[in-house]
């Protein structure tokens, strides 16, 4: 419960700290009537922000973020389809970049029917938001759902990446339902994926991911693919001075990537 007495409602989420203070985002889960339409499936339709200074006590901040920002064209979706509202909002992630000042907040923006595998941006100049809707994209034209993000703490550059479960387009890659993990550099700015070099991409896929760094390697910690059945914990790991170099070619080389 938070400190109002109210169960803590921050799913799929990440912890930021700044200063003294840890800041958790996460996901509303609701199971509500929409328009009409029933959402039986956790709607998430918000992100909320709970603060704390010893990881114990959260007090309510502010839903951050609401799922009725979200404007997506309809030509930017895959197969030019409309959405099918409400648009569900999953593992929400901040980040904060020291070169704009600004905190972008991503995540997995996805349509009731789970037929549109966006990554959604909103960006705010504190971290307490609100934040405003900047906009939503296939990372590098890939159907994407679980992710994260994460900002190398070795790179001078300031560098991130966008990590997360992909599988090829339905109306571009001909119905291919192959998935994997995937991690694409972010642009400077953070607001976009980069074309060219995938990082991770395991032969087997995983979805959950959660990254760090710790004592001259990377560690990638992820769930199998089985729903919601219980499975192992997934663990990749890369040594490496960065995590640069740790990518492989990009789709499509003549390499596989590793």
């Amino acid at each position: 419960l938070d400190t109002d007495g109210n169960q803590i409602e921050a799913h799929g989420g990440n912890i930021l700290k700044i200063g003294s203070v840890y800041h958790w985002y996460g996901s509303t889960k609701k199971e509500l009537e929409y328009k009409g339409k029933s959402c039986i499936f956790e709607c998430s339709l918000g992100i909320n922000l709970y603060t704390s200074t010893d990881l114990t006590t959260w007090k309510f901040t502010a839903m951050v973020f609401n799922h009725t920002q979200i404007q997506v064209p309809q030509a930017g979706l895959p197969g030019g389809n409309p959405p099918v509202l409400p648009f569900r909002i999953e593992r929400p992630k901040v980040i904060y970049n020291a070169a704009t000042k600004m905190y972008v907040l991503a995540f997995h923006c996805e349509d009731a029917p789970y037929k549109v595998g966006l990554r959604g941006v909103a960006v705010s100049s504190t971290p307490t938001g609100p934040f405003e809707w900047s906009h939503a994209e296939n990372p590098n034209g890939l159907f994407s759902m679980d992710m994260t993000e994460f900002v190398d703490p070795n790179d001078p550059s300031g560098q991130a990446y966008h990590i997360r479960t992909a599988r090829h387009n339905p109306a571009k890659w001909k119905g291919s339902n192959t998935q994997w993990t995937v991690g694409s550099k972010l642009s400077k700015d953070y607001l976009s994926v980069e074309p060219g070099a995938v990082c991770f991409n395991a032969s087997t896929s995983a979805e959950g991911q959660a990254m760090l760094y710790h004592d001259g390697a990377y560690y990638l910690f992820a769930s199998h693919l089985s729903g919601l059945d219980p499975n192992p914990a997934r663990m990749l790991r890369c040594k490496a001075k960065m995590l640069s170099d740790c990518c492989a070619p990009p789709l499509g080389a003549s390499r596989a990537p590793g």
